[in-house]
């Protein structure tokens, strides 16, 4: 039993993730409230095709099951800023609500990524438990990304990096390098490297093991040449590069290309910090599926 919860905020999917240049750009989670007068006004914008000016309405549009239920529990909308609780909708919503809990150390719960948060079709009970304080708080690594020698492209990561040849039907040469100074090459489409949270979406689906907070990441081979190369646990970092291609290969951060990299030019991953879970009693939950194909780079 933890506390209760009086505050809760909504990050939604596609909430700011861009990075230009190398340098990564701070998410910008939106603020989700649901006042009566705004669903009136919504209905008079559909009608009238002008944005309604009622001093109520913030602009923003909420997930209307999740605003529901947090209001029936009762709990309050509130702005992330001031939040005591995140719900974090969907791939986007967890990565930019993973970098702001990390920063605040306010609790996130995932709705609808993987085992480790609330199933879609379960959220109005786990909200319900969250207002009124039958959770627990996880541990969670947050990563951080720096590709290339001068860290031309940074970035950090709650769900998974992989590197993906742009070129279809191509397969390239990869190589991971590990802790203990040991490394490994093989032929592939790609290889992803997941999160506990991470290791229910793209990397289920290229055969990687579902991991749980503490336990480290997967390291894990796409569609690879030999089927004999499985994948690996690691305890908490690890090191891509291209061997050999003539092509460019994407890199992509929580399913969002952030550039390219070139053969030699090293992907360093790296538990960079903590944010916390919400854990709610959610027997035999997995919501996978709903997500597991949401990186843009997937072959199959």
């Amino acid at each position: 039993m933890t506390q209760s919860v009086d505050r809760v905020a909504i990050v939604e999917d596609g909430d700011g993730l861009q990075c230009e240049g190398g340098r990564e750009e701070a998410p910008r989670p939106v603020t989700t409230t649901k006042p009566d007068e705004a669903v009136d006004a919504a209905a008079d914008e559909h009608d009238t095709g002008e944005t309604p000016t009622d001093e109520h309405d913030t602009g923003e549009t909420p997930t209307d099951e999740l605003g529901t239920a947090v209001e029936d529990a009762g709990a309050r909308l509130v702005s992330p800023d001031r939040a005591e609780a995140i719900l974090a909708v969907g791939e986007r919503g967890v990565a930019a609500a993973a970098i702001r809990a990390s920063e605040t150390d306010t609790p996130m719960l995932p709705i609808g990524v993987g085992r480790l948060g609330a199933a879609r079709s379960d959220a109005s009970e786990a909200i319900s438990a969250l207002v009124t304080g039958d959770w627990q708080r996880t541990e969670h690594a947050l990563l951080t990304v720096s590709a290339g020698s001068q860290g031309r492209l940074r970035a950090r990561s709650a769900l998974s990096v992989s590197l993906m040849t742009v070129e279809t039907a191509r397969i390239s040469e990869y190589a991971v390098a590990f802790r203990s100074g040991r490394r490994e090459t093989f032929r592939g489409d790609g290889v992803v490297v997941a999160t506990p949270l991470g290791s229910d979406g793209y990397a289920r689906t290229a055969g990687a093991p579902a991991l749980e907070p503490g336990t480290g990441l997967t390291v894990t081979p796409v569609a690879p040449f030999r089927i004999q190369r499985r994948g690996w646990v690691v305890p908490g970092d690890a090191t891509l590069s291209v061997e050999r291609e003539g092509e460019p290969v994407a890199v992509a951060v929580d399913g969002i290309v952030r550039g390219e990299v070139r053969p030699q030019e090293p992907v360093r991953i790296r538990a960079g910090g903590t944010f916390d879970l919400v854990s709610v009693s959610q027997d035999g939950a997995d919501d996978a599926p709903d997500w597991k194909n949401s990186n843009d780079s997937s072959t199959e």
